[in-house]
């Protein structure tokens, strides 16, 4: 599933829902402050696989993979 691209655009909202692994790698960054659960708008795609939403949008560690959100 990694090697498969993005399936959101930018401007779509997403939910965030986050795998135990991403939220225990996120748990000292600055994307612990996201919300499982809440629906976040995306403001940027790299590489066709990292997203990047808003609020979050030039932050250190770059985006967060595309797996790590559903369709809201």
């Amino acid at each position: 599933m990694k090697n498969i691209k993005c399936p959101f655009n930018i401007g779509d909202c997403v939910v965030y829902t986050p795998s135990t692994r991403g939220r225990n790698l996120l748990v000292m960054s600055v994307f612990a402050d996201l919300v499982p659960g809440q629906r976040y708008e995306i403001v940027k795609i790299e590489n066709d696989a990292y997203v990047f939403v808003r609020g979050f949008e030039e932050v250190p560690e770059g985006g967060l993979h595309w797996t790590e959100f559903s369709a809201g």
